[in-house]
């Protein structure tokens, strides 16, 4: 089973991106859809392949952590394409890089990681939508300028989706 390991946003900077969200589905077919309530927007820490039997002992590992990594303020860049996703990436990856690293070391003989990983040098980030056609998004992402802070209050252990998504149950 794969899970995703990360940071949920604050109710300003979530509804922002649930708008620039919709925005982009209004403009082409997006794989990522906030506004249906199957997914939520995150900044994810550590996403990788776990045993089901392990999930409990992970979630406690992970809730013992959550007071190291929480009440940080994060600043993002702009909007991107890469790949055909569309994120903002953090400002500052070393809080992010230090967290990373202590969650490996902390779940080492119970996660097998996914290749993304911010210790790779991956940066942290909140992905905005998955498309196939993204030239017709350069001049909507463009407008955009401004991205809201955000301040990080809860860590979360839930199951990866698609595209690395967070699936709400």
């Amino acid at each position: 089973m794969r899970i995703n390991i990360n940071y949920n946003l604050d109710e300003d900077v979530s509804n922002w991106v649930r708008n620039v969200n919709k925005e982009i589905s209004l403009r082409t077919e997006n794989e990522i859809d906030f506004a249906d309530g199957k997914c939520r927007p995150h900044i994810t820490l550590l996403m990788g392949e776990i045993e089901e039997k392990n999930l409990d002992k992970i979630s406690k590992l992970v809730e013992n952590f959550k007071s190291k990594v929480l009440d940080k303020k994060i600043e993002f860049q702009s909007p991107f394409v890469k790949n055909n996703y569309i994120f903002v990436e953090v400002d500052d990856t070393n809080l992010f890089k230090q967290d990373c690293d202590e969650m490996l070391n902390l779940l080492k003989d119970l996660i097998v990681p996914h290749k993304y990983l911010i210790s790779n040098g991956n940066i942290p980030h909140i992905t905005l939508g998955y498309v196939k056609q993204t030239g017709v998004l350069d001049a909507y992402l463009q407008s955009i300028k401004f991205v809201p802070d955000a301040i990080l209050k809860k860590l979360s252990v839930d199951l990866a989706g698609v595209h690395g998504t967070v699936i709400c149950e």
